[in-house]
């Protein structure tokens, strides 16, 4: 029922869906009359493909297919045949990013909670937290704290690996409490992308430096326990040796769906998140926090404050190095849509 009503909800301001490049084209315009012009990812440099130009792939499993640090969302067709249609029949995305501002409110108040367990006097506040983000992974920040900000030797020696790993542990029961509890808002347009990700059939994933049981409970707390079906891969934690800013854990989302750099474009929040989808090869949209406004995203296709809403338009940041055409680009849009048409 929740899906006809957003399938419902989403119609009357699509057209009905034609095959390959055009849906771009024709779903611009329509929306375009509705909310103001929204920004495609077309317009981002991201190949369109019709369904014959694209070469099938093996045994892919509907039921796993359908939509949050960064996922990748990919423009791909799939060419499996059902009716004469390719499978999904619209042109789709891979989305690679925890769709929450989570650091400040979440992960750091977490963190202060577990050492308070453990009877620890330390305490991140948001200052010191902004320096710590420069680490991926929660356990590999608690080690860069213990080398770089405590002074005693034998503290230091005292923090082994497993001593980390069981605090750690402690700071994720919080975290997902948290996330239970509801704590955790979603941030402006991330509802609206995943909703008309799902209602056009994309392929959809995730690719994140957090535990696996954080993205789990993130999105059955936000979107309901069904949600984990919607992503076809979800890389997180320890998938990979080497955390962002390290492109591992990009590597290993493009491999298990059997895709190339040029077919995605990444959703990231920082300056780490960006380093690892762009040596991976994927272009990719940062939407900064506070922590990270002031970061060098130069490399980014598109800098922004929020993906946007139509009563809630999305600011255009000068942080990319092609700011003035991305800006001629963007133009009156007042939110990133994902749709195509």
């Amino acid at each position: 029922a929740r899906r006809a009503v957003v399938a419902a909800r989403q119609q009357v301001r699509r057209v009905a869906p034609v095959p390959g490049a055009l849906l771009g084209r024709l779903g611009q315009q329509r929306r375009r009359e509705a909310h103001g012009e929204p920004l495609s990812a077309s317009k981002l440099g991201v190949p369109l493909k019709r369904v014959d130009d694209v070469a099938g792939h093996d045994q892919l499993d509907a039921a796993g297919v359908s939509e949050v640090d960064t996922v990748a969302l990919r423009v791909h067709v799939d060419a499996i045949r059902q009716g004469g249609e390719g499978r999904f029949g619209r042109p789709g995305f891979s989305l690679c990013r925890r769709p929450h501002d989570t650091e400040r409110d979440g992960h750091r108040v977490a963190f202060n909670r577990a050492f308070q367990d453990a009877g620890l006097d330390w305490h991140w506040d948001t200052d010191l937290y902004g320096q710590l983000l420069v680490v991926g992974g929660g356990k590999e920040r608690i080690k860069y704290y213990c080398q770089n900000f405590l002074a005693d030797p034998d503290v230091q020696a005292h923090w082994t690996s497993q001593r980390i790993r069981e605090l750690h542990a402690i700071k994720t029961t919080h975290y997902t409490g948290l996330l239970d509890r509801g704590e955790i808002p979603l941030r402006p347009g991330i509802r609206r992308l995943i909703e008309e990700a799902r209602h056009d059939a994309v392929r959809l994933a995730i690719a994140s430096t957090s535990t696996p049981v954080n993205v789990t409970t993130l999105l059955a707390n936000t979107f309901g326990d069904e949600a984990v079906s919607w992503f076809e891969v979800i890389a997180a934690g320890d998938d990979v040796p080497a955390k962002k800013p390290a492109p591992d854990i990009y590597h290993l989302t493009l491999e298990k769906m059997r895709l190339s750099p040029d077919e995605c474009l990444a959703f990231e929040d920082s300056q780490s998140g960006l380093r690892a989808a762009r040596a991976s090869g994927v272009r990719t949209v940062v939407t900064v926090t506070e922590y990270t406004r002031w970061q060098d995203l130069g490399s980014a296709a598109l800098v922004v404050d929020h993906l946007g809403e139509s009563n809630l338009p999305f600011q255009l940041l000068p942080s990319n190095a092609n700011y003035d055409r991305t800006r001629d680009v963007v133009g009156d849009a007042t939110m990133f849509d994902l749709a195509l048409g």
